[in-house]
């Protein structure tokens, strides 16, 4: 289909970057994405130079993901930032949390 193409080239855009950043399992996902959508020369090459590589799904070189596909591991010395921010975005009172709530 000729209308995928443009997604392809996108998707094959996307996964030259991840590949750029040491990102090998999600430059696959996407590669994958191209050539279910607009089979390309250019895809399949990508992943062919990713599997001689070595590359095995799961073995990342990374510690977490930053692209929502995983759990994101902490990092040492990390706080929960989203504890905190709770607390301190509080500008309402307890008064007027009840009235809220009736």
């Amino acid at each position: 289909m000729e209308v995928n193409r443009d997604e392809a080239e996108r998707c094959i855009d996307i996964a030259s970057a991840a590949l750029t950043n040491n990102q090998a399992e999600k430059a696959v996902r996407f590669l994958e994405k191209a050539q279910k959508l607009f089979p390309t020369d250019k895809a399949r090459a990508l992943l062919d130079l990713i599997a001689k590589n070595g590359f095995t799904p799961g073995h990342d070189n990374q510690s977490g993901t930053s692209d929502g596909t995983g759990p994101r591991q902490r990092r040492p010395g990390e706080e929960d930032q989203g504890e905190k921010a709770s607390q301190t975005a509080k500008s309402y009172t307890s008064d007027q949390l009840d009235a809220v709530k009736k």
